[in-house]
C-alpha cells in the first residue's frame, strides 16, 4: 500500500532583493527536494513574496515494520 507524508513550508522575502536571489531560492526549492514538490510564490504589499512549498513524499510500505506515525497517517487519511 501506498503511504504520502505532506510537508508544507512558508517563507518569504522581500522583492527589494536583486533577482539574482529568487533565482538561486526557486533553484533550490527544485533541486534539493527530491520529491513531488509545489512551490507558490504570492506577491502582496507588492514588496513581498510569500514562498509556499508543498511537498509530498509518497513511497510503498511494506505491511509488516510501520512506524506508529505512518501508520496513524494512513488512518487519517482514510
Amino acid at each position: 500500500k501506498i503511504c504520502c507524508i505532506v510537508h508544507v513550508s512558508i517563507s518569504y522575502f522581500t522583492l527589494s532583493t536583486d533577482m539574482y536571489n529568487i533565482n538561486q531560492l526557486v533553484y533550490f526549492i527544485i533541486t534539493h527536494f527530491r520529491v513531488i514538490t509545489f512551490y507558490i510564490c504570492v506577491v502582496f504589499l507588492s514588496q513581498y513574496c510569500l514562498v509556499i512549498v508543498i511537498r509530498a513524499e509518497c513511497s510503498v510500505m511494506k505491511t509488516n515494520n510501520q512506524s506508529p506515525h505512518a501508520q496513524s497517517f494512513a488512518h487519517a487519511v482514510k
